[in-house]
């Protein structure tokens, strides 16, 4: 098994040069927006940070604007985050499938697999490149076992906004303590999920931070579980676009 690349998971051509729009801090739609930025806090025995080198530290830590990365993940599956997480989908209604969108650094690579499979493959890769984290083979006397916790989610049904568009909204948000944190959006009634980090810290559940954050997934990559990543667009006045396609349907039904 090989972790999915990111040029992979962002765009058909990885070789194609970056065109995308930048960021400035004066564009008024910026200004507007509601933004989430990390600040210092005070240490506490749930962070995980204190674990890392300084190599490590630098693939874990984003230095750049987190992008969602999203798989269809079944019961009995896995999703391992490079060498530093991981979380179960144990149980759900009828064995439905969920998807679960990750918020990490673009340098922890994801994969997915049968749960029966994780600590053959865990024990084959740690302290690998291809793992990324943790960084050499020495590192592993010293790294912690991973321990979990579990978690029963309920479902959330769907919805429709004014165009009928049907919205699949986040159940709950996975936090991973000083790593990041996993998505789950399921319509089943229940969801077991078991997640892991070193020493079991910093697990814990919320309200979505960012509840439609895998309606803007891409195509599904072939032969694997995951959807492509399509590029972070600038926020848009919702009203607005439903406006002009409103009006746009007036005019097309008055010809």
């Amino acid at each position: 098994l090989q972790p999915v690349p990111i040029s992979m998971l962002t765009s058909d051509t990885p070789d194609e040069p970056d065109t995308s729009k930048g960021w400035s801090l004066r564009d008024p739609v910026f200004a507007k927006g509601m933004w989430c930025y990390d600040t210092p806090g005070t240490v506490n025995d749930q962070q995980v940070l204190n674990l890392f080198t300084l190599d490590e530290l630098i693939h874990v830590l984003p230095r750049r604007l987190l992008r969602p990365r999203t798989a269809l993940v079944p019961v009995g599956y896995s999703l391992v985050i490079g060498g530093v997480a991981r979380v179960d989908v144990v149980e759900s209604e009828k064995d439905s499938s969920v998807l679960l969108t990750t918020f990490v650094s673009d340098d922890l690579p994801l994969n997915c697999m049968r749960t029966a499979e994780v600590d053959t493959f865990l024990k084959e890769n740690l302290g690998s490149k291809a793992l990324v984290v943790p960084c050499g083979v020495e590192r592993l006397s010293q790294w912690p076992q991973m321990e979990s916790r579990d978690f029963r989610l309920k479902g959330k049904r769907r919805s429709a906004d004014n165009m009928g568009h049907i919205w699949d909204g986040g159940v709950a948000d996975i936090v991973l303590s000083s790593i990041g944190w996993v998505m789950l959006t399921g319509t089943c009634r229940y969801v077991l999920i078991r997640s892991y980090t070193p020493s079991g810290k910093g697990l814990a559940t919320r309200s979505p931070m960012i509840p439609y954050a895998a309606e803007q997934r891409g195509k599904r990559i072939p032969g694997t579980r995951f959807y492509k990543v399509k590029p972070v667009e600038f926020p848009v006045n919702v009203r607005r676009v439903w406006a002009r396609k409103r009006r746009w349907v007036s005019r097309k039904h008055d010809n």
